[in-house]
């Protein structure tokens, strides 16, 4: 952590001078914010495996967080452990009852989900203060269904031991845009400067994305098949030897093992290709690939991916499904500096390769995972976002209300008219005049605990109404069920934030 810190905080000071020829940060109140990484703390594999193949996405945004936070000048209390937590966090006072009045008062609380279960155990009476400051990074993101602990209906797969929390949906942060319901955190993708950089075209290397040794077991006819394209195929693989012949690393590709953040750059500026081999899911480095003008070949997963059919999602708290390695670059980068691909099909992988051998425009990364994007998403959280008090962030006026189609989320509602579902706004459309001013004919109308609401019943014209604010979901969808949906702008590029924002 301290080596991606001080290997990219030339790029934090750019970005700082370049938001603040935009925005004005000057007069902000410096707060006090506690950052508590306890599964890092709790769980040392993380830290353990970083030089030998381990998960670094967690690390990486952790890195970024704390570095934009830091540039932006509020005071920082940084532990990895619970008793490096503060006191009136994690100690109870001895009568049982709540402080009147909190020492050392921390403005927010940037943790895991780990850090609030640890928190919320041991503060006691006093956990109901702090629950409202708790921003929660969450990589994959929390669906409603999960989150609230009395939820009564159906769930795929059923419960997560990482749900039940009851806090807002959007105090969780996550890694992607996966859903407006949760806040987007994201990461900074690091640059080296555009000065003297090789050419993409001009470029005949490619560079392997598995630092697992078993990521690459079964794809040794994908990698040959690569291999046939370029003069070189790259790795940076961890763990020994006997361990890549094992699962069938190929023996001319030459691997620079676990390396630092700068060498990545390096090496991702001199390669023309990115091979997904489908796992790490939903990592940053294809977006590192992407900023340093490589091109990535993007695993399709067929079928897509979710909690009953695969076991690395099977404990989380979301129902999403995920269609390749990585939706995002998919989704929003596309062709042709995306290559979404069946490895499993080569003729298909090869007509891909081709593609991407003859694009002669330099592949790009979107605003809002540059440094300064993030640096502007973060400022505004921290300036606007509240979940202790109401607020007008983003502002009312910003609501578009539209009507979806049958069976259909808000998400794709808002999407079709280039807009973004606003869950902030659901309360403003949860009123029985909400059904008539869009067009519907209640035959009568319920209040009711549903993911669902507000919306109407095609078959019997029932209408609902929540009586769950936690409940509301911009991602639930079901057949038969039209749903009113609150919808706002956004920024090119920087999708967490609207356009008056």
């Amino acid at each position: 952590m301290t080596k991606r810190i001080q290997g990219i905080w030339p790029q934090w000071l750019e970005a700082f001078e370049e938001l603040g020829s935009r925005v004005n940060l000057h007069g902000r109140r410096r707060k006090k914010i506690l950052v508590y990484m306890a599964g890092m703390g709790e769980h040392k594999f993380f830290l353990d495996g970083a030089f030998m193949g381990g998960p670094l996405g967690e690390l990486a945004q952790w890195c970024d967080l704390i570095s934009a936070l830091y540039i932006l000048g509020h005071e920082l209390v940084i532990s990895f452990m619970k008793e490096e937590v503060p006191r009136f966090l994690v100690v109870p006072t001895s009568d049982g009852c709540a402080r009147q009045k909190m020492d050392d008062e921390v403005d927010l609380i940037f943790t895991d989900i780990m850090g609030v279960l640890i928190i919320s155990i041991h503060s006691g009476q006093d956990y109901s203060r702090h629950k409202c400051k708790f921003r929660v990074l969450d990589s994959f993101g929390t669906d409603a269904e999960f989150n609230y602990k009395r939820y009564k209906g159906e769930i795929p797969g059923g419960r997560s031991p990482w749900g039940d929390l009851d806090l807002h949906l959007a105090q969780f942060m996550t890694m992607y845009p996966h859903s407006p319901d949760n806040s987007f955190l994201g990461f900074a993708v690091p640059r080296k400067s555009r000065e003297n950089v090789v050419h993409s075209n001009d470029r005949m290397a490619a560079l392997v994305y598995g630092k697992d040794p078993e990521f690459w077991k079964g794809h040794a006819d994908y990698i040959d098949t690569v291999k046939r394209y370029f003069n070189e195929v790259h790795a940076t693989l961890g763990r020994a030897s006997e361990k890549q012949r094992e699962f069938g690393v190929p023996e001319y590709v030459i691997n620079h093992g676990i390396i630092n953040i700068t060498s990545l750059v390096n090496l991702l500026q001199t390669s023309k290709v990115f091979v997904g081999l489908g796992q790490p899911f939903e990592g940053p480095a294809a977006l590192e690939a992407l900023a340093n003008g490589c091109f990535f070949l993007n695993p399709k997963y067929i079928p897509p991916l979710d909690r009953t059919n695969a076991g690395f999602f099977a404990g989380k708290p979301l129902n999403r499904k995920i269609t390749s390695q990585n939706p995002y670059a998919e989704v929003f980068v596309g062709e042709p500096f995306v290559q979404t691909v069946n490895i499993n099909n080569l003729t298909e992988v090869e007509e891909a390769l081709r593609e991407i051998i003859s694009t002669k425009e330099e592949p790009h990364l979107p605003y809002e995972f540059t440094h300064v994007g993030m640096l502007e998403r973060v400022n505004a959280y921290v300036e606007n976002q509240d979940f202790c008090k109401p607020t007008n962030w983003p502002p009312l006026s910003e609501l578009r209300t539209l009507v979806g189609g049958e069976g259909e989320s808000c998400i794709a509602t808002c999407l079709r008219k280039q807009l973004i579902c606003e869950p902030k706004f659901f309360v403003s459309l949860n009123v029985e005049e909400a059904f008539e001013s869009s067009g519907f004919e209640c035959k009568s109308t319920f209040f009711h605990e549903s993911i669902l609401a507000p919306s109407i019943n095609t078959t019997d014209s029932i209408c609902v109404l929540q009586t769950q604010p936690m409940l509301f979901s911009c991602r639930a969808a079901l057949p038969g069920v039209v749903r009113i949906c609150p919808c706002r702008s956004y920024r090119k590029e920087q999708v967490a934030l609207c356009e008056t924002c």
